[in-house]
């Protein structure tokens, strides 16, 4: 029986939490894996995990086991990624989930200058406007859009995107005069329903700030039909310039009050804590070099 294979069961349970996704990150059964953790648990003369139906946490032991181990495989991660990078091999699956919005109008290029290359490399990239969960659905890392929430995960920030207020030029007559903030109070609006308060728009100005209340006449869950439905007539919006260039350029959307705006951060991030596979981080490096050239813009 493999001791290594064991300590990866037992490390990738404490992880992930459970013996499901311990075991789909592996490709093993729940029941292998149990077994794998048992035996390993007898061979120590110690319990190391609290088991209950949903959820499974580390004992006193465990937890200081789980640090060795840990650091161990660590270790061997270090060792793996100094021979390919010595070998200059740069090969294996990589699962990546961003936007949609941002993914089709920033991120599908730069991927695609990626996967161009390293032709080793089996890129897959899910593009979900939904959250997303890194280890327990099994991706590499994620490209997020907004403020990131104390989620344990490993992050490198992209840089600040420039929000704007949008609309399509068949609109514009029917808002009236539009010299400040306050004569969008009432206005049709298509909000983005991921906002913590989608019906209150926060612009800046300088250091003047002011909060609007909008009419939402539409919303969606995802930045692009926002977008979409705004360059449609349906009313104003307040998105990131990545979900609205290309639309401004054909003319389909003008921009309103361009002194008022905000601004969105954007990060990538990972789950593991543990020396990054040679092709995780040569990602992460191409994502950071090529957005930093259009954050701010």
């Amino acid at each position: 029986m493999s001791r290594l294979l064991e300590i990866e069961v037992f490390v990738n349970v404490a992880e992930r939490g459970s013996f499901a996704a311990a075991a789909a990150a592996l490709g093993l059964s729940s029941s292998y894996a149990s077994k794998l953790v048992s035996r390993l648990e007898q061979r120590l003369g110690v319990r190391l995990l609290h088991r209950t139906t949903r959820r499974h946490t580390l004992t006193t032991q465990g937890e200081r086991y789980l640090a060795d181990c840990q650091e161990a495989l660590g270790l061997l991660d270090r060792s793996d990624a100094r021979v390919l990078e010595a070998a200059e091999v740069v090969r294996g699956e990589l699962r990546v989930t961003a936007a949609t919005g941002l993914g089709l109008g920033l991120l599908a290029e730069v991927f695609n200058r990626f996967a161009l290359a390293h032709p080793e490399v089996r890129l897959s990239v899910a593009y979900l406007d939904r959250f997303v969960d890194l280890i327990g659905e099994r991706f590499d890392l994620a490209v997020r859009v907004g403020e990131l929430p104390d989620s344990g995960l490993h992050a490198r920030r992209l840089g600040a995107y420039p929000r704007r207020l949008v609309a399509s030029p068949a609109l514009i007559p029917s808002l009236g005069p539009l010299l400040h903030p306050d004569a969008l109070r009432g206005a049709p609006a298509v909000v983005y329903s991921g906002d913590a308060r989608p019906s209150e728009w926060t612009l800046r100005s300088g250091e003047q700030s002011i909060t609007v209340p909008v009419e939402r006449r539409a919303e969606s869950n995802s930045g692009r039909a926002v977008a979409l439905a705004a360059a449609a007539g349906l009313g104003v919006a307040f998105l990131p310039s990545f979900h609205t260039c290309d639309l401004e350029r054909s003319g389909r959307l003008v921009r309103l009050l361009p002194d008022w705006g905000a601004s969105v951060p954007v990060h990538v991030v990972f789950p593991t804590a543990r020396q990054l596979p040679l092709r995780v981080r040569l990602l992460i490096d191409h994502v950071v070099a090529e957005m930093a050239e259009v954050a701010e813009s």
